[in-house]
C-alpha cells in the first residue's frame, strides 16, 4: 500500500513537472514568475547616459529590474549613506543582461552606475 502511494505521488510530480517546464519552454510561463515574484515587475532600462525611468514607485514584493540596453559595461549600486554601511551591487553588467532586486520593506532607496556617475535612480517602495 505505501509502494503504491509513493508510486502515485512521485507520478504526480513528474507530471506536474513536466507541464510547468513546458509551458516555460514555450514562453506561456517564467520560472521567474512561478517560483519568485508575487508582485509585479519594474524593468528599469539603462543607457550609455540614463536610466528611465530615473524613479520607481512600487510595493513590497514587487520586483525591480536593471536591464542594460547599450553597449556600455555598467555596475548598479545602492548609494550609502555612511562609508562602512553594507551596499547592494550588481557587479558588472553588459547589453541585454539585468540586475534584479526584489524589496521586503518599504523606505526610499538610492542606486546609480559605479561605472557611470551620472546615472542615478530612486526606488520608492510602499
Amino acid at each position: 500500500m505505501k509502494t503504491l502511494l509513493y508510486i502515485s505521488l512521485l507520478a504526480a510530480a513528474s507530471i506536474g513537472t513536466y507541464l510547468l517546464s513546458h509551458r516555460i519552454e514555450s514562453g506561456i510561463s517564467s520560472a521567474a514568475s512561478v517560483f519568485l515574484s508575487r508582485g509585479s515587475s519594474h524593468q528599469i532600462s539603462v543607457f550609455a547616459d540614463k536610466a528611465e525611468p530615473a524613479a520607481v514607485t512600487a510595493r513590497i514584493g514587487d520586483e525591480i529590474v536593471f536591464m542594460v540596453k547599450d553597449d556600455s559595461r555598467h555596475n548598479i549600486a545602492e548609494e550609502r549613506t555612511q562609508r562602512r554601511e553594507a551596499r547592494l551591487e550588481s557587479g558588472e553588467i553588459g547589453k541585454d543582461e539585468s540586475y534584479s532586486l526584489v524589496f521586503q520593506s518599504s523606505g526610499a532607496f538610492s542606486f546609480y552606475d559605479r561605472l557611470n556617475q551620472d546615472i542615478h535612480v530612486a526606488i520608492t517602495i510602499r
